[in-house]
């Protein structure tokens, strides 16, 4: 099953190489990386769907991992709700924060239909990402967030299944960077891994994602 997700995601993710690879988590943006931002997000407002659907949606890749709190959660308790994951890390500058401020944008501006969503962030440190770490970085989020972290051999097989690219690059002086990749992939209220938001895409394209998923079961 897991295979056939990925089979199925090649095709898009190739055409999508440029804002698919590698954020560089080692400072905020420079260069052109603010420009790619304005104009995927303005790409996103025009579109119908603000995201890529999948051509064959298919059962979500599942997984168990730690949370925050220390008490084990598997996907398969998405308990109908839709679901955006995000892979980041507590050490990241610029566009992990950035991206979970997005999830609270999303939050608010759903309103009442802000409990039919839930976040997940699944960290790509888990040298440094303990429970009590991914705690204390969460609790500034407004949004329902849960963050997951394991071991180096029980990540690896998640990032895998969801295409995520991880690279620890070492810091002068002292510490180390972590460059991932930073789609968000959206579960539907089925349990199938439907849609991802590239990066670039903002609050906004977030919520209307999150959005036209809900009118999908209206």
């Amino acid at each position: 099953m897991q295979r056939l997700v990925q089979k199925t995601l090649v095709a898009l993710l190739i055409a999508l190489v440029p804002v698919l690879l590698l954020t560089a988590c080692s400072s905020p943006f420079g260069g052109n990386e603010a420009d790619e931002v304005a104009s995927a997000g303005d790409a996103g407002s025009s579109r119908e769907v603000p995201g890529v659907l999948l051509e064959d949606a298919a059962p979500a890749p599942q997984f168990t991992l730690t949370t925050q709190d220390g008490t084990p959660y598997s996907l398969s308790e998405l308990d109908g709700k839709i679901t955006a994951i995000f892979f980041g890390y507590t050490g990241c500058p610029d566009i992990c924060p950035m991206t979970l401020g997005y999830m609270a944008q999303a939050t608010e501006a759903l309103g009442d239909d802000a409990g039919q969503v839930e976040y997940l962030l699944i960290t790509v440190d888990p040298e440094r990402d303990d429970p009590e770490r991914l705690a204390q970085y969460i609790s500034r989020v407004d949004a329902p967030l849960t963050a997951l972290t394991g071991s180096q051999a029980e990540l690896e097989p998640v990032w895998d299944d969801y295409d995520i690219v991880v690279e620890r690059r070492e810091r002068d002086g002292d510490g180390y960077f972590v460059d991932h990749s930073a789609q968000i992939w959206i579960i539907d209220q089925h349990g199938d891994l439907v849609m991802f938001m590239p990066m670039g895409a903002d609050g906004d394209d977030l919520t209307a994602a999150l959005r036209w998923l809900l009118d999908q079961e209206a």
